[in-house]
């Protein structure tokens, strides 16, 4: 099944001025220079059996976002990346669901990529990022479908310990965020 109000450009109103619109193209296309920060986390994070980290749910309060109240699923899951000749990393992870978690959900994030004076750290900071989320065979009709394109990323990650830690706002109508951490 498919959100309408959140599948993208595709399903925009004919009656929607596109030109007041932002080109994406625009800062998708802008060379970044980070190519090779970003080929060291992708080849860090990247392999059968090399793909894996923690992800955590944490429900955070409503009026903020900011105070974790529950942490109710975590389970090692694969994420997926992928180089951008532009030097962003194109990060995510598919059909992630636990025993505690009905619905399988997936999420996708364009990350910039800055490095810290001292070399070592590599900061992650990404926007407008998709969030998809759908049944599985056990879902009664009906089920409502949390759907976001305005996902949020930030985090880190330590070049000498191969160390990954990013917090996941998945913008969702609950306050939900995913803890992914990993470390090789």
């Amino acid at each position: 099944m498919i959100c309408w109000g959140c599948s993208g450009d595709d399903y925009y109103s004919p009656d929607l001025n596109m030109d007041l619109l932002p080109d994406r193209k625009d800062y998708y296309s802008e060379n970044y220079g980070t190519q090779a920060l970003a080929k060291e986390i992708y080849d860090a994070y990247t392999g059968k059996g090399n793909d894996s980290v923690y992800i955590k749910m944490v429900k955070y309060d409503e009026d903020t976002r900011s105070q974790p109240l529950l942490t109710f699923t975590e389970a090692k899951w694969p994420i997926k990346m992928r180089n951008l000749d532009n030097g962003l990393l194109e990060f995510g992870y598919r059909d992630f669901q636990t025993g505690m978690m009905p619905l399988k959900m997936t999420v996708t994030i364009n990350i910039m990529l800055k490095q810290n004076t001292a070399q070592d750290t590599i900061w992650l900071k990404g926007i407008e990022g998709s969030v998809r989320t759908r049944a599985t065979s056990v879902q009664p009709i009906g089920t409502l479908f949390p759907q976001s394109d305005d996902a949020e990323l930030e985090g880190y990650f330590v070049c000498s310990t191969k160390k990954l830690y990013v917090l996941f706002d998945l913008m969702l109508p609950i306050a939900i965020k995913a803890h992914i951490t990993g470390k090789k």
